[in-house]
């Protein structure tokens, strides 16, 4: 399968239907994060991409931001014309974000694509409120793929960040992590396919392009069986979510 920088889990299109799943499930658990704690607050949706995580946010809070380092996407965002979001080209190796205030910064798969990590770190601190959420995803290094002399194999990852490297990064800039989540089934089945001899393999992913549906409806409800972020087997997760706070 063809390298994608980004997966966009409501586009219909029939693609690696888990990984489309967990993007989902992440959103979605963020969705209720900010119903169950900052409802109608402000929010920032960090790498925004297309803006189809920005929408689902949308609906419950006041004002969204979506942030993102590509022209191309952010076109593709505003072309959804969500009523209180606004989107901002940032490359966040060179500028710094210190403007503006959020009660959550939504954050997913961004910080191992960033050279400049300190920078990225700078700017979440300085953009959430006091008392304030940052919901950060990174990649769990069980499953980064290296070459022979240990550099990442995938074209746009920068870093590779253990748990305990996240949790002290975050520590130093002024949060404190509440909660650590993964998306263990989702990954399990994954991986159970990956096991599967490459000519069974290839046959069954035909059947799973064949089988399930692409719809948006579709994909949030398979999200919450499949990927709904929790704290079982949490290092079987292909990403760690930590639900950190600003202190």
């Amino acid at each position: 399968m063809e390298e994608v920088e980004y997966c966009d889990p409501f586009d219909g299109k029939k693609y690696d239907y888990w990984m489309k799943l967990e993007h989902a499930g992440r959103y979605e658990f963020a969705k209720n994060f900010i119903c169950e704690n900052v409802k109608n607050g402000k929010v920032a949706d960090i790498s925004c991409a297309t803006g189809y995580g920005t929408k689902l946010l949308a609906n419950v809070c006041e004002q969204i931001d979506g942030y993102d380092l590509r022209k191309e996407y952010l076109k593709l965002a505003e072309k959804r014309k969500i009523k209180n979001a606004n989107f901002y080209e940032i490359d966040f190796n060179k500028q710094l974000l210190k403007d503006k205030k959020y009660d959550i910064v939504v954050s997913f798969e961004t910080i191992e694509h960033i050279e400049n990590t300190e920078n990225f770190i700078k700017s979440l601190k300085n953009i959430v409120k006091k008392d304030g959420y940052l919901i950060l995803s990174v990649p769990n290094p069980k499953y980064e793929q290296l070459d022979e002399f240990g550099n990442i194999i995938y074209k746009y990852h920068k870093h590779v960040f253990s748990k305990e490297q996240i949790l002290k990064l975050v520590s130093d800039f002024g949060f404190e992590t509440k909660q650590i989540l993964g998306q263990s089934l989702c990954n399990r089945i994954v991986s159970n396919f990956h096991n599967l001899r490459h000519e069974r393999a290839e046959s069954y992913n035909k059947k799973l392009l064949n089988k399930y549906k692409y719809s948006k409806q579709a994909i949030v409800m398979n999200s919450y069986l499949y990927s709904y972020p929790d704290e079982v087997l949490i290092d079987d997760s292909y990403s760690y979510i930590f639900i950190c706070k600003k202190i």
